[in-house]
């Protein structure tokens, strides 16, 4: 593999969980302060938006990161190394 694609992942992953931070963080921000207006208990269900919305943008990030591992290490017992210069 190319040391160019190799680089192309870890690049596709910081963009993806940025993208993923940011929507789910508003998301889940939007949802909870709808849900602070709906029960009058502000500012409890914005923060749990948030904080759900942060999480699972976390969760996301960590199983991208299993699976670029989960193929390299494939790659290594094939006989395959990472980048070449």
């Amino acid at each position: 593999m190319s040391k160019h694609w190799y680089n192309l992942r870890f690049i596709h992953m910081g963009l993806s969980f940025g993208i993923n931070f940011a929507v789910f963080g508003l998301l889940g921000g939007w949802g909870g302060q709808y849900l602070d207006r709906k029960f009058h208990s502000e500012p409890w269900f914005l923060v749990a938006g948030i904080t759900f919305g942060v999480l699972f943008a976390l969760y996301s990030l960590v199983r991208e990161i299993m699976a670029i591992d989960k193929i390299t290490n494939q790659r290594e017992k094939a006989g395959k190394d990472g980048p070449k210069d």
